[in-house]
């Protein structure tokens, strides 16, 4: 597990950790290089053959480019652990906001998101390998500030 003010990759500072799920962790982190906040995302945990997978889907999530999908710059693998290094996105994520609201948000912004989620479900679907996400949830939709 990485600790803050950890170095990882060379040139990433852990600030903190984002948060803890069943399969990975989260972190926030500081790129010395670009001199930008990124997300450091570790499975809790990794077998052999699981590593090929994630070093493939990394290799395939780099390419992607759309407006609303987070970037992913890098990946590696360090002290046995693998880490793939993506854009930070401020802002909260759906389910938050809807916490902190207490009640359902309105059809226009319901209809907004879910026009940007379709979009992107396309751009993942037209894909020469297409892509499926399988965790689409109001915890892993983030809207920025």
């Amino acid at each position: 597990m990485l600790q803050p003010e950890m170095k990882t990759g060379s040139h990433y500072r852990v600030l903190s950790t984002i948060a803890v799920t069943r399969f990975s962790t989260l972190y926030l982190a500081f790129d010395e290089q670009t001199k930008h906040e990124v997300v450091i995302k570790t499975p809790n945990q990794l077998d052999k053959g699981h590593l090929r997978v994630l070093r493939n889907e990394s290799l395939l999530l780099q390419r992607l480019n759309h407006s609303s999908i987070p970037k992913v710059f890098d990946s590696f693998i360090e002290n046995d652990r693998f880490h793939l290094i993506m854009e930070y996105i401020s802002g909260k994520s759906l389910a938050d906001r809807l916490a902190e609201r207490g009640e359902a948000f309105s059809e226009q912004d319901v209809r907004h998101w879910l026009m940007i989620l379709l979009d992107i479900l396309i751009y993942l679907h037209e894909q020469q390998s297409p892509i499926l996400h399988r965790d689409i949830k109001p915890e892993n939709i983030h809207i920025d500030a």
